[in-house]
């Protein structure tokens, strides 16, 4: 909406026009899609009320997660008997790849 807009000009700017903004002191913003998690560190949060609708612009650095499914980590898990976190990590590593992350975790489990 406001392109690559400096927050701190961007909420002046607000403040003349009478929309009442607020600055969040955010740790990390995480952004749940279908298909991956949009995680950005180190934020700067502005929330602003226009017309009574609470609207986030939000900057940072990006980095993007495949979403791993809590039915995918069951599966992975019941096949391989290993933990919740490393199935996670394997799925996350193999972009979900289901099939191989059992193959994978097999493997590591004979010590091949």
């Amino acid at each position: 909406m406001f392109g690559n807009v400096d927050p701190k000009k961007l909420e002046k700017l607000m403040k003349r026009m009478n929309i009442q903004t607020e600055t969040i002191k955010a740790i990390k913003v995480t952004i749940e899609t279908e298909e991956n998690n949009i995680i950005i560190t180190n934020p700067e949060v502005m929330v602003a009320d226009i017309m009574g609708r609470r609207t986030y612009q939000i900057t940072g650095n990006e980095s993007v997660e495949p979403r791993v499914r809590d039915e995918d980590v069951k599966l992975v898990m019941e096949k391989t008997g290993r933990s919740k976190d490393d199935v996670v990590k394997k799925l996350k590593e193999l972009n979900n790849d289901i099939a191989r992350a059992i193959i994978e975790l097999k493997k590591e489990e004979l010590g091949d």
